[in-house]
């Protein structure tokens, strides 16, 4: 039976109570201020089912009572927060990450151990500079990357599209150039991640949207996005 955004909900808010359980500090109640989308909960929870990630709360890889999200199964290396003290909404984008990742594999068909979660660091890009790498072969491999994702938890793809491209004509900078600026900053460590990692596609999907492009790499510090209907499906011999 397909899971619902009820099953996802209460799923979310028994490792809320969890977590708050771990420190009376945290009073806050479990309030979801975006509702997900009925795809969402279902590749989420797939994946749960799957053991491809799991919430732990309270999690104790650090000295405090945290909660991560891990995900051994796609080549863990960093710890992705879920909850903080502010209450649940640090999980939200996370969601849509990690649903999409499914969704490589339910509905793209690529091979789990094709996929890294989260990009780690290569040349300048810096860990957690895009949020998966499909590789054409097995990650370990560290091989061509076939697509980069980036999930947002707001409809906001638009936005992303136009400050990777703005990075592009700048040339090579450093991040500090965007001063304060959260979102543009996020922006730059897209981009610098695929100057590093030379995906053919990029995937930019939020939970009501997905927008598609293939990348053109003109040397190592440019490249051109084209938009197109969608990421290719999995074949061994795709380009």
């Amino acid at each position: 039976m397909t899971a619902t955004v009820g099953d996802l909900e209460n799923y979310i808010s028994d490792k809320w109570r969890d977590y708050r359980a771990a420190d009376p500090t945290r009073t806050k109640p479990c309030e979801f201020r975006t509702r997900f989308k009925d795809w969402e909960a279902e590749f989420f929870m797939s994946g749960l089912k799957r053991n491809l990630f799991s919430i732990v709360a309270p999690c104790n890889c650090k000295t405090a009572a945290q909660c991560h999200l891990h995900y051994k199964a796609l080549g863990e290396e960093v710890l992705k927060n879920f909850f903080d003290k502010g209450g649940v909404g640090a999980g939200r984008e996370a969601v849509t990450q990690f649903a999409a990742i499914t969704q490589l594999m339910d509905i793209y068909g690529y091979p789990t151990e094709n996929i890294k979660a989260e990009s780690g660091e290569k040349g300048e890009s810096e860990p957690l500079g895009i949020d998966a790498l499909v590789f054409d072969g097995p990650r370990r491999e560290q091989g061509s990357v076939r697509i980069a994702m980036e999930a947002k938890k707001e409809d906001t793809l638009n936005r992303v599209f136009s400050q990777i491209v703005d990075c592009v004509k700048r040339g090579k900078h450093e991040i500090e150039v965007h001063g304060n600026r959260k979102d543009e900053k996020g922006a730059h460590k897209n981009f610098q991640a695929i100057i590093e990692w030379q995906p053919a596609y990029l995937w930019l999907v939020c939970p009501t949207e997905r927008h598609a492009y293939s990348v053109r790499h003109s040397n190592q510090k440019r490249f051109s996005l084209k938009r197109i209907a969608d990421i290719p499906k999995f074949t061994a011999s795709s380009p």
